[in-house]
């Protein structure tokens, strides 16, 4: 290379020849845009145009090539050109590995006559244009440059070698070297380059990566004291693994400082000028190339490199460089040099070896910090820190990990990328149609890629046409106006999704109550556009809401729906009517009479429980607490447990104790609104909802709670494990319980293995988090109320007591048919879930339209949410709504119908898809106040009317203090089973 620099300019051409050329050019200037057809001859290495055409000659090793330099060509005819020069001459493409660079790149010459072409023109053939110059030196400029193949921005170093020195020419040649042979994401990238030669000068065109931030010099001294200590730490940990992978290249740098260390944008370091680079070990022989060259810059010499001024001594250029980052760490922590610039004073400061930190660092400097500069600047070569030692020492070993790390994932990517990409000519790929492009991206047939993306066209058409249909069919509905078809109504819901630490449940279902107020009052429906693709009819019409329920082609979910799937999985609250028949098939017998019959030994032992840690609590504080939900809920979670699962939460013996992830279900469920306010969050689906999450909220209380879920996920499938084993060791423990059956009904018999677990911890998931919350909520809500009206409580406690006498008269036991005879205790429960329904709102998305007798038709693929919650407080359907009065639902009050709409009444949903396990919820109400209201006292302690209810997917459980108190004026009754 070093020859080929420093030739000198060859022999002009004769000048008949130049004249003959210059002919030929003129003669062919028409023609340059109609060459289509070329061949290309393997053993020549050059192209054979159908038509001859005028040439500048380009040298290489293997010969010319022959390269169009028409200056009146038209765009077409320069882009062909372009492509044609490039392809003749396949050294000049650009190499896809440094191993390549080093083959081909190193001797490119370009000889042109300034006359016919200029160096832009060249430039522009291969590819680059020069832009703005952003540095100038003593014999050379950089300008930042633009890659035209790849539309990048890149760094172009122009060196005049004409008017250098063989020692400068030869400092070329080493940055060149090493630039080729090296590989790290810290080092500066070289992408190519090539001299353009002409009569008069002879110019390097070197293209790199552009770094385009600053310095690191510059950095610090942004800095009125020196850096943090983590950012010392990142830095520093990148140069260092910068100069190990020289080091390990047998490169030394030698000239290592914060001038040659350049930031990206992401103030990432990436180390450049390695002009004074060298070979420093020879690997064919083993042993060290020593140097005795007083090279580098002052403040960063080592004392060896001192002394060699002087002495002429020889000296191992790898313990300098270990020296040099010693000095760079003490300029980044402390804004200046350890010792004076001076060399004889430097040398004599060095010798000392001792090392003064200054008043400028942000940080005290620890032990780990002192012993690395006390053995980083060791004067002794020998005994100085060597690479590997450096990068195992305890002050940079973490950061040292992350940085190699990132290292072996930035090889792999480029080690990917080059086998799935065919080895190609780069003016070959500019050439190629878009299809092609794809092709070679995927490795599919272009037929394939057409068909998908036919088939990408058609479905984006069908969208947009089923949703212009429903803007035609929804218009005639009243509702908020809108003007940006893509935006919708969006505008309404910006203070929910942008308002930090904020409950957006509370908010959005306080806007749709509003909107359902505003535009609603007559039709019972409202439209809501919320983003380009989820139209929203909000239907509060106890007929339009009973017509929707009832339907066979309306039985599919609403899409908010997905939202709590990381929660449940996709189970039989959330999934779709094919799956929902299929799960109805397998859980419904556990649901049935016969099934609710053999629940009632347990929960009577839990009853039992219960009035232990009661009566403990009226001795210790009389018989009050601050919260009755977690007294509702371990009841509720230990009875599921042992009646569905075989297993024992045990959170009532824990001290009304309740799991984290009971707690944080209720943060969770609130949480999922989040994503509901941000629609293009629909289009995933919720395998990768977890990591949605992650990445869309920033408030760690969220995180908290979503690992909270994870881990309760975790802890379903161990119990189903442990489940399975101990019915694999002793088939005798099976029972008729829910989680038995589904194991049995899953497991082969020859291996022993259950297959589709999946599906069980989907099903258990539901029953934990959708069966407990549900029955929590209705129990505590009604235990609220009645603390609130203690008339009310006192007409069921007689009712519950003459009930439980004539049981005992009778000596019958307490049954699921007997239990009905409680018709005041079941008006209760229903007025308390007409106030407070378990499920506030419910959602369905037909696949047929529905015409209503008002002459309005509600279209497919649409969500319709029927707010419950608004309808059963409805003055239309409910005298005095707002009251709890249980008499409104005695059958042989006289005027019943006076007082509620059957029609309007459905807290448990309705239509074939109603809730299923409502029947085991009333089972469990029954028997809790039979228990309570019978033996003791009930008072709430807050103020009525002051608990406001928090709507979620499900209505979120009561929070009120409340005191419970024996009755002293009748026997203490036990429950008989």
């Amino acid at each position: 290379m070093f020859r080929e620099l420093c030739n000198c300019w060859p022999t002009k051409p004769a000048r008949h020849k130049r004249e003959k050329e210059r002919k030929n050019e003129r003669k062919n200037n028409e023609r340059i845009t109609t060459m289509t057809k070329r061949r290309y001859d393997t053993n020549r290495k050059t192209y054979d145009w159908k038509k001859e055409d005028s040439s500048i000659r380009l040298s290489t090793r293997s010969g010319f090539a022959q390269i169009p330099t028409s200056p009146t060509a038209t765009m077409a005819g320069a882009t062909s050109i372009n492509q044609s020069m490039r392809q003749a001459t396949p050294k000049l493409s650009r190499p896809s590995t440094p191993s390549q660079m080093k083959t081909t790149d190193l001797t490119h010459i370009i000889r042109h006559d300034p006359n016919e072409t200029t160096v832009e023109e060249i430039l522009h053939w291969n590819g680059y244009k020069l832009e703005v110059e952003i540095g100038k030196g003593s014999f050379g400029s950089v300008y930042r440059a633009r890659d035209l193949v790849n539309d990048t921005l890149v760094a172009c170093k122009v060196i005049d070698i004409s008017k250098t020195s063989k020692n400068q020419s030869l400092s070329v040649r080493n940055e060149l070297y090493v630039m080729e042979s090296v590989n790290h994401p810290h080092i500066i990238k070289l992408y190519r380059h090539f001299i353009i030669e002409s009569p008069k000068s002879r110019q390097v065109y070197i293209f790199m990566q552009l770094a385009k931030s600053k310095s690191l010099s510059v950095y610090v001294r942004s800095f009125k004291t020196g850096l943090p200590e983590q950012t010392t730490k990142k830095m520093f940990a990148q140069v260092v693994s910068a100069i190990n992978h020289l080091h390990e290249k047998h490169i030394a740098h030698r000239d290592i400082k914060m001038g040659n260390v350049l930031l990206d944008e992401n103030n990432d370091c990436l180390v450049t000028d390695f002009g004074l680079s060298r070979i420093a070990y020879r690997a064919s022989q083993g042993k060290k190339i020593l140097t005795n060259k007083f090279c580098g810059t002052m403040p960063y010499m080592a004392p060896e490199i001192l002394l060699t001024r002087d002495n002429k001594l020889v000296y191992d250029p790898f313990p300098a460089d270990i020296w040099a980052l010693g000095v760079l760490l003490y300029c980044m922590i402390n804004r200046g040099y350890p010792f004076p610039s001076d060399g004889s004073k430097m040398l004599e400061q060095q010798m000392i070896h001792k090392i003064r930190f200054g008043k400028k660092m942000q940080f005290e400097p620890g032990i780990d910090l002192i012993d690395l500069f006390q053995r980083i600047l060791e004067p002794n070569a020998e005994l100085r820190l060597r690479m590997d030692q450096l990068m195992k020492h305890p002050w940079l070993i973490k950061e040292i990990n992350i940085v190699e790390r990132n290292v072996r994932l930035y090889r792999a990517a480029e080690n990917s990328q080059s086998v799935t990409m065919k080895t190609k000519n780069q003016s070959m790929w500019a050439r190629e149609s878009f299809l092609e492009k794809i092709a070679q991206l995927t490795m599919l047939p272009i037929g394939v890629i057409i068909t998908a993306i036919l088939v990408i066209i058609v479905n984006l058409f069908r969208l947009i046409f089923i949703q212009y249909r429903s803007y035609q069919y929804l218009k005639k509905i009243p509702g908020p106006d809108f003007r940006n078809p893509l935006l919708g109504n969006l505008k309404l819901f910006i203070d929910i999704i942008c308002t930090p630490n904020y409950r957006p449940s509370q908010g959005f279902f306080s806007l749709l109550k509003d909107l359902s107020d505003e535009y609603g009052s007559k039709l019972g429906l409202c439209r809501v556009w919320f983003g380009p693709f989820i139209p929203i009819v909000v239907v509060t019409d106890a007929n339009i809401a009973q017509k929707i329920l009832n339907s066979e082609h309306h039985l599919d979910k609403a899409t908010p729906y997905r939202l709590v799937r990381f929660v449940i999985f996709d189970g039989i609250l959330t999934c779709n009517t094919e799956k929902w028949r299929q799960q109805k098939r397998e859980l419904q017998p556990h649901l049935k009479l016969k099934a609710l019959h053999s629940y009632l030994p347990n929960t009577k032992h839990y009853l039992s429980i219960l009035n232990e840690k009661i009566d403990q609590c009226i001795k210790d504080n009389n018989g009050i607490f601050s919260d009755a939900k977690p007294v509702v809920s371990t009841f509720v979670l230990d009875v599921l447990g042992a009646n569905f699962f075989s297993t024992e939460f045990n959170s009532l013996s824990a001290g009304f104790k309740e799991p984290k992830f009971i707690e944080r279900f209720e943060r969770m469920t609130d949480l999922s609104y989040v994503n509901l306010l941000k629609p293009w969050t629909y289009f995933f689906r919720y395998e990768l909802f977890n990591s949605l999450i992650l990445f869309t909220t920033k408030n760690m209380d969220n995180l908290k709670s979503l690992w909270l879920i994870l881990r309760f996920q975790r802890s379903v499938r161990e119990i189903i494990n442990n489940r399975v084993e101990k019915l694999r060791k002793n088939k005798d423990e099976r029972t008729t319980m829910m989680l038995d059956t589904m194991i049995e009904s899953r497991m082969d018999h020859n291996s022993m293995k259950v297959t589709n677990i999946k599906e069980i911890e989907t099903h258990m998931n539901f029953f934990i988090i959708g069966g407990h919350d549900t029955t929590t909520t209705s129990l505590s809500w009604t235990l609220y109320l009645l603390g609130h009206h203690p008339q009310i409580q006192e007409r069921l406690r007689e009712e519950i007591d003459e009930y439980l006498d004539e049981l005992e008269a009778n000596d019958e036991q307490i049954t699921l048919l007997n239990m009905k005879r409680l018709k005041y205790l079941e008006c209760c429960i229903l007025e308390a879930l007409r106030l407070y329904p378990s499920a506030p709102i419910v959602g369905r998305r037909g696949r047929t339209p529905i015409q209503l007798d008002n002459g309005i038709t509600l279209p497919t693929h649409v969500n319709y949410l029927i707010i419950i919650s608004k309808i059963l407080k409805d003055p239309k359907y409910f005298r005095e709504p707002n009251r709890f009065y249980p008499e409104r639902f005695l059958v042989d009050k006289d005027d019943t119908e006076n007082w509620f709409t059957h029609l309007a009444y459905f807290p448990f949903s309705a239509g074939i898809r109603m809730c299923l396990g409502r029947e085991y919820a009333m089972m469990q109400s029954r028997m809790l106040f039979i228990n309570l209201v019978g033996n003791y006292l009930i008072k709430s302690l807050d103020n009525y009317g002051e608990l406001n209810p928090t709507m979620n997917v499900l209505h979120v459980p009561a929070h009120f203090p409340i005191q419970f108190q024996r009755r002293t004026n009748c026997k203490i009754r036990k429950l008989i089973i």
